[in-house]
């Protein structure tokens, strides 16, 4: 079971906007006023109300800051959050979201990443709404995050660098590669804090598989828009009790492409995430011989590994496909026999049995150091497996070592 967030940014999202929406969904007032005064900014504050937005029930934030705007570099806001009085693992998620923001910056303005010195950014308000945000996702237990298309709008905003286009610079950095929808409205929809907390906490699309949602809640805008200017968050935690998970197949078929990239692009796929990968001969129209690259996927990774597929092979297009997939849980052991340590796949099939598949490049290592045939070294490290104390089937998750 793990928990998450889902974030639906509906007409953008902006810092206090996320704040609300999780004072919506339990986090206390007083969790965010400890974080403010543990940053020691000055004279600052954070205040909440309900509101209505279009009709809408939603939270409102907004920060109290009489702290001029001071132009703050990513050094002096890191050293500000290790010294405050906060837990590190708040420490590590704030700064690790500035690190985002300011490698962005440091692209749009052509520079170093310790040269970026941030304006809007890092003034106070900013500062308390990542620090608050990352005090919220950890007391909700968030261990994951996702989030649906980000809306941009058009025209231009204005900010201390003067009129730039709409969504800012630095903001399109932060969301480049992830699902995007365009809406006709002239507003700065989708801010750069905003934008750099979800693409680093948040994962692009929804939960797969079996979930519950306990709760959700709407954090409002204060910018009057023709729509309701919310976003909405829901704390959710997956659920395995039927099994199954929602995946994606990724498939083409290519009748000109060498055996050589074939390889390459099944290796490349798998490197960088594909759950499994085949490549099978088929017959295509015109009688021509050529081959199908079929690739499962989680689909968060849908775009990317598509594009993978479109770079490696000389397919024109990819075609994608939702299925769901029942798999038994496993985990990795790792055994000590006459011929060395050898990696051992330990799956548990239905009806409680057991089942051992040694890993092939240990077993390969060890049959040519010790002169001993590949079936003989299976055998081995199948039998050391199989005498090992037996656990429960809830421990089946990660790697362990049986001696």
């Amino acid at each position: 079971m793990t928990k998450f967030l889902y974030v639906e940014p509906l007409a953008g999202a902006s810092g206090d906007m996320l704040l609300g929406a999780l004072l919506g969904l339990g986090v206390p007032l007083s969790e965010f006023q400890n974080a403010v005064a543990a940053l020691g900014l000055g004279e600052c504050g954070i205040e909440h109300e309900p509101y209505n937005s279009k009709g809408l029930s939603a939270h409102r934030v907004r920060v109290v800051s009489t702290e001029s705007p001071i132009h703050r570099g990513l050094t002096e806001i890191s050293e500000l959050i290790e010294g405050a009085a906060l837990s590190d693992s708040v420490k590590t998620c704030s700064i690790s979201v500035f690190q985002r923001l300011a490698a962005a910056e440091a692209e749009v303005h052509g520079i170093d990443i310790e040269e970026v010195h941030f304006h809007e950014v890092g003034a106070a308000d900013a500062i308390i709404d990542i620090v608050c945000f990352s005090v919220g996702w950890k007391w909700l237990g968030a261990e994951e995050g996702y989030c649906t298309r980000f809306p941009v709008g058009e025209g231009v905003v204005n900010c201390l660098h003067g009129r730039l286009p709409n969504p800012a610079p630095a903001t399109m950095k932060l969301i480049s590669g992830w699902p995007l929808t365009s809406i006709d409205c002239d507003k700065e929809l989708l801010t750069p804090t905003g934008a750099a907390l979800l693409t680093t906490l948040c994962k692009p699309g929804r939960p797969t598989g079996s979930f519950v949602l306990s709760g959700s809640a709407f954090g409002a805008g204060t910018r009057e828009l023709p729509f309701a200017n919310v976003v909405r968050v829901s704390l959710g935690e997956t659920s395995n009790e039927e099994g199954w998970e929602r995946l994606l197949v990724l498939e083409c078929h290519t009748d000109d492409c060498t055996p050589e990239a074939l390889g390459y692009a099944l290796e490349r796929l798998l490197n960088e995430g594909a759950l499994d990968v085949s490549i099978e001969p088929v017959l295509m129209k015109k009688s021509r011989s050529g081959h199908k690259v079929w690739a499962l996927v989680r689909p968060h990774d849908r775009e990317r590994l598509a594009s993978v597929i479109l770079t490696e092979t000389t397919s024109l297009g990819v075609r994608s496909y939702e299925v769901e997939r029942w798999a038994l849980p496993r985990r990795v052991i790792t055994v000590e026999t006459e011929v060395g340590a050898i990696r051992v796949k330990e799956t548990q099939d239905p009806s409680g049995g057991i089942r051992y598949a040694p890993e092939y490049e240990d077993a390969k290592k060890a049959a040519a150091s010790s002169g001993l045939s590949l079936v003989e070294v299976y055998r081995l490290a199948t039998d050391r497996a199989a005498q090992a104390p037996s656990r429960s089937s809830s421990s089946f998750d990660g790697e362990v070592s049986k001696q």
